[in-house]
């Protein structure tokens, strides 16, 4: 259902999480009954999906064939990402954020922590 209503890209392996999720959503909606259903499903899916397409959109706008607006600040989220997952190749605690953010287990937020930040931040200066 997931990978129906929101073709993400599959290389990041979201379908799963995404599915469960709008599971979830569906399963809300229906205490309410059938009548216009699909509104409230959809409604209750966003935030999910949202957060999938931002983890998603910052990667795929990296490739040059990508069509689509780039966001005023691309540049700067691509040199993060690259420091970030660069520190996750050596540290565990990141390389588990990361990997939870990608398959929609954590918000991207949580790789916003003060020391991941100013750690990525060298990198990147």
């Amino acid at each position: 259902m997931g990978e129906a209503v929101t073709s993400f890209n599959p290389m990041y392996g979201q379908g799963i999480s995404l599915s469960a999720g709008q599971a979830r959503a569906l399963r809300s909606g229906m205490p309410d009954g059938l009548d216009r259903l699909a509104p409230r499903y959809f409604k209750a899916s966003e935030p999910l999906n949202q957060v999938g397409l931002s983890v998603m959109e910052t990667r795929d706008l990296e490739h040059p064939s990508t069509v689509g607006e780039r966001p005023a600040d691309i540049e700067n989220r691509w040199k993060i990402g690259a420091a970030i997952r660069k520190l996750a190749e050596t540290d565990a605690d990141i390389h588990r954020l990361s990997v939870n953010v990608t398959h929609l287990l954590e918000p991207p937020s949580v790789l916003s922590r003060e020391d991941i930040v100013e750690r990525a931040q060298k990198l990147v200066n």
